[in-house]
């Protein structure tokens, strides 16, 4: 049976901020790394950069998405921000997987709008 085709998650990483328990085939929300994905978007609503929220991450100790590195980089934020998979849409090989969403879309939204403004000039 195909999982990614039935909703369910396929093998690999699960999405940072998110569990799946494969017993009972549900997903669910990581109790240390969901709040910090909330912080992630309310910094980047209230203005900061990416670099910012980065080096905000790294001084609290949160763990990197890989847990490979204490060492956040703007770009893992901005890989964060950028993903649909936190207002519910988890994507697998071209497969939308309904996942819990951790911010409302309109958060999310938000957030894309803030990450592709021009630059000031």
């Amino acid at each position: 049976a195909d999982h990614a085709a039935r909703g369910l998650k396929p093998q690999g990483q699960t999405p940072y901020g998110l569990t799946y328990d494969r017993d009972r085939e549900r997903w669910g929300l990581d109790d240390t790394a969901a709040p910090v994905v909330c912080d992630l978007f309310a910094r980047l609503l209230a203005g900061e950069t990416c670099a910012r929220i980065a080096a905000a991450f790294t001084a609290a100790g949160h763990r990197t998405p890989r847990g490979r590195s204490a060492t956040w980089t703007a770009r893992m934020v901005w890989q964060l921000a950028t993903r649909p998979t936190y207002c519910g849409e988890w994507s697998f090989a071209g497969r939308a997987i309904p996942v819990p969403p951790i911010v409302d879309r309109a958060t999310w939204q938000a957030a894309q709008a803030r990450l592709y403004l021009p630059p000031p000039a």
